[in-house]
């Protein structure tokens, strides 16, 4: 028979086993054995006591309550608070205010300011029961070795206060020896964790494991592929492999990809995994039908652009496929041999650069328009003039007199002269300098 039990910071005793009763030479015949608790008041049990120890037992604990209530009210928790705090923590009313004023104070000084105190408080008010030397501040300074801003902790508990909660030793060690083994480096750890700090709390056997099966069942075994995954989106985790990422795998071999493209794909734009199938990728891929693409286009979209299966089809992809064919005269297969066309911006990029390249009557490809940089794209084509005209950024052009910049915006119009080629000995004079 088990004489004494550890829960936690409590230990439970038998009566006749109580340090208090070891004096005791006739042990009291019961028909089942009280217990004695020796701990917080939140976390004993029943007690079997005298009536006049009941009554200064009681007394205690209210006492207590009201000192716990002042110190909530004192932090600015009004009573709505407080009572919606006690469901989420039931021993709410039973924290010790000494042990609540050490953790709140700790809190404070590793970063998190006092309007985020309330709102981490308020979600959480276990917290406040941690105890400081043996729970937080082990953790804290564990996670403090993984980051390199004085701040990072203190988000990462903010976002996901419930990580105060793991053990050091059970949790947190095996875990950065499970991303060591998968080739992520020490200070990618430190971004996994503090960025996401929800990994921490998914279970090394089952859910890590079972993802990282099903990544090897897609071809997935080397350490770099599975280290770029994570680092581009560890959220991934959160996700079920059987409801979500393996119909989702499904679904891109039923667009025509194999086994290379889709790990290209889950690679390159992990995030397509964590999207539904039947809600979000299948419209994309019927709309792509629809617009005329055939299989083999669409399985060169998707694998050199993923997005283009969770791209709205109302606001991105379908004014940009009408800008292609109507204003820009192309055929759908140029964009097939392009995929990142619906990367780049309508207004901004491909009306912009189409007009410049047809006012100048230049005839290049997709690629050759837009895989360069705006000022790059310029120089590339000859679309600057040596001292007269400057293009900008934006859409429009600025003319440089004596004074500086004019504000008059002249706009790309058939109406105005094409842009003219670079030329070393070129005149000094604008073909706008009378504007």
């Amino acid at each position: 028979m088990v004489d004494c039990v550890e829960v936690g910071e409590t230990r439970f005793y038998a009566a006749e086993d109580h340090p208090k009763h070891k004096a005791r030479t006739k042990p009291v015949r019961r028909q089942a054995k009280p217990v004695y608790c020796v701990g917080r008041p939140s976390e004993s049990i029943e007690h079997e006591r005298s009536p006049c120890k009941d009554a200064r037992f009681t007394e205690r604990v209210g006492n207590n309550q009201n000192e716990i209530l002042r110190f909530l009210k004192s932090k600015g928790f009004d009573d709505e608070n407080i009572e919606r705090m006690s469901k989420r923590c039931k021993y709410l009313e039973c924290i010790e205010r000494e042990r609540a004023c050490e953790v709140w104070d700790y809190m404070r000084t590793i970063g998190i300011p006092e309007r985020k105190m309330l709102h981490l408080i308020s979600k959480c008010p276990k917290i406040l029961t941690l105890s400081l030397n043996e729970k937080l501040v082990p953790l804290v300074q564990c996670l403090s070795t993984l980051g390199t801003k004085s701040d990072e902790v203190a988000t990462a508990i903010t976002k996901f206060p419930h990580i105060l909660f793991h053990s050091v030793e059970e949790k947190l060690c095996p875990l950065l020896a499970l991303f060591q083994t998968i080739g992520i480096s020490e200070k990618q750890m430190g971004k996994l964790i503090l960025v996401n700090p929800r990994l921490i709390s998914y279970s090394i056997d089952t859910k890590y494991a079972e993802m990282l099966d099903f990544l090897a069942s897609l071809g997935l075994k080397r350490k770099g592929a599975i280290n770029k995954i994570l680092l581009k989106n560890s959220s991934i985790m959160g996700y079920s492999v059987v409801n979500r990422l393996r119909p989702t795998a499904e679904f891109l071999k039923s667009v025509g990809l194999n086994e290379l493209d889709i790990q290209r794909v889950v690679v390159g734009f992990p995030e397509i995994l964590c999207r539904d199938a039947e809600k979000i990728l299948k419209p994309n891929l019927e709309f792509l039908q629809q617009s005329g693409f055939n299989n083999e286009q669409i399985r060169l979209l998707v694998t050199g652009y993923p997005p283009i299966l969770i791209k709205s089809t109302r606001n991105s992809l379908q004014p940009r496929i009408k800008f292609l064919v109507e204003e820009m005269g192309r055929e759908l297969g140029e964009v097939a041999d392009y995929p990142e066309f619906f990367r780049h911006g309508l207004k901004r990029s491909l009306e912009f650069r189409h007009r410049l390249l047809r006012l100048n009557k230049i005839d290049c490809s997709l690629f050759e328009m837009l895989e360069c940089k705006h000022k790059k794209f310029l120089a590339k084509f000859g679309l600057i003039e040596g001292r007269g005209l400057v293009v900008s950024n934006r859409p429009a052009f600025y003319s440089r007199a004596g004074r500086g910049l004019v504000s008059t915006r002249l706009r790309l119009e058939t109406s105005y002269p094409p842009l003219l080629p670079i030329n070393p000995v070129a005149s000094t004079s604008s073909p706008f300098s009378s504007l």
